[in-house]
């Protein structure tokens, strides 16, 4: 019910990978945001150890890619966060979402996300539990540079 809102997704890293950009919808005009990363991270607890990796604002609607000046080193196994500080100014929801629809006949596989949404980016809540959705949101990763080919 308001213009601002953070969200964010745990994803699990490769081997020799790097996250090199994120992806995510603004759903208005004028979408500023702030996309922070958590590397070694559980859960939400860990949130608040964020660091600033990209910032900007979106004049249209639509999907967007954001490339980050400098990819974020990932170690091997462990699980990451990312996480998106939105404003859309006249928006009352900021954050795209996906989930079951009746009335449209669409199902959602809300068993494979870890994904959460704040309105302060301090108390986090887990989506797929207590909202039945999805926050749309993607991390796209690349194999590091000094990654040796074996073979």
């Amino acid at each position: 019910g308001k213009e601002n809102a953070y969200f964010a997704n745990i994803y699990t890293a490769g081997e020799g990978e790097e996250l090199a950009a994120v992806g995510f919808y603004a759903t208005g005009q004028d979408t500023e945001y702030e996309v922070y990363t958590v590397t070694d991270v559980e859960g939400s607890v860990q949130f608040g150890r964020r660091i600033l990796a990209a910032s900007g604002t979106l004049k249209n609607a639509g999907f967007y890619t954001i490339d980050f000046r400098k990819p974020v080193e990932l170690p091997d196994g462990k699980k990451f966060a990312v996480i998106v500080s939105i404003n859309t100014p006249g928006s009352v929801h900021p954050v795209a979402i996906e989930y079951n629809s009746p009335d449209k006949n669409l199902r959602v596989d809300l068993s494979d996300g870890e994904g959460y949404i704040s309105f302060k980016g301090t108390s986090w809540e887990r989506v797929e539990e207590e909202q039945k959705c999805n926050v749309c949101l993607k991390a796209y990763t690349r194999k590091t540079e000094d990654t040796e080919n074996e073979g």
